[in-house]
């Protein structure tokens, strides 16, 4: 088994991000009928098995640079405190527009303070090629800084083509190819699914599940990702599970904050 994926830490941020900004495009092809034919493998799959998932993250990362993305994520996460642990359900989209254009994303930060207290802050991003502003809203207040530096190009990779997520996920277990299906936009569709356990026991590791199913297109990008992650199955502060949906890119708005 590959690296496992890092561990939640005790503040759990995961991308909460509202249409505020985003024009809504048009969902990738949602019919689907299997095929006999040999579609060309996406980048980094040889075979019946991925080989180089880098290869793979750089293909879908360029096709989000060029064409743009609205990204649907939904997580649960492990929130620690001193005797008990909670889980946080969290949601959102992002959207970038297509061939370099402005990023808007919004997400939630779950904190825990010295007396438990759990609260939740809403960060937001806008960014263009020229400038990035952040809008943090707590306790009601609300701030907004600016940055005089282009980090159009970074902040697309993280939180549009989610390069960080999908690399730690890719190289975290074995996947193979369960299915080629040909979907009603004429694109061929390869699910890569990994399914490692460890069982644990006395003398042996810790008892351990990772699950995952990918969507990607023969060009490599990914149009979704489906994973369970747990360390440790006997500590509930271990385990997390993540789906996220791209589709194609629209125009994006400034919010009202940002002009």
């Amino acid at each position: 088994m590959r690296p496992a994926l890092h561990a939640v830490a005790v503040v759990a941020v995961v991308a909460l991000t509202v249409l505020a900004g985003c024009v809504s495009g048009p969902l990738s092809g949602p019919g689907a009928t299997q095929t006999t034919e040999t579609p060309a493998r996406p980048p980094g799959v040889t075979g019946d098995d991925l080989g180089d998932p880098r290869a793979l993250v750089d293909a879908h990362v360029a096709s989000v640079r060029e064409h743009g993305a609205v990204v649907n994520s939904t997580a649960t996460v492990p929130v620690p405190l001193d005797d008990e642990t909670r889980t946080a359900e969290l949601s959102g989209t992002a959207c970038v527009a297509p061939n370099g254009g402005p990023l808007y994303r919004s997400s939630e930060r779950v904190r825990v303070s010295g007396d438990d207290t759990v609260t939740r802050e809403r960060v937001e991003t806008y960014a263009n090629d020229t400038t990035v502003l952040h809008r943090v809203v707590a306790d009601g207040n609300a701030s907004v800084e600016r940055e005089r530096r282009d980090r159009l190009a970074e902040l697309r990779d993280r939180h549009a083509a989610r390069e960080r997520l999908l690399l730690r996920a890719l190289t975290a277990g074995n996947f193979s190819v369960a299915g080629v299906e040909r979907r009603d936009d004429g694109r061929a569709v390869t699910t890569l699914v990994a399914n490692d356990q460890s069982f644990g026991g006395e003398g042996t590791d810790t008892p351990s599940v990772f699950s995952a199913r990918l969507t990607v297109t023969e060009s490599g990008r990914v149009l979704s990702l489906s994973l369970t992650r747990d360390s440790d199955t006997g500590d509930p502060r271990t385990g997390r599970r993540v789906e996220v949906t791209w589709r194609n890119g629209t125009a994006v708005e400034a919010p009202e904050w940002a002009e």
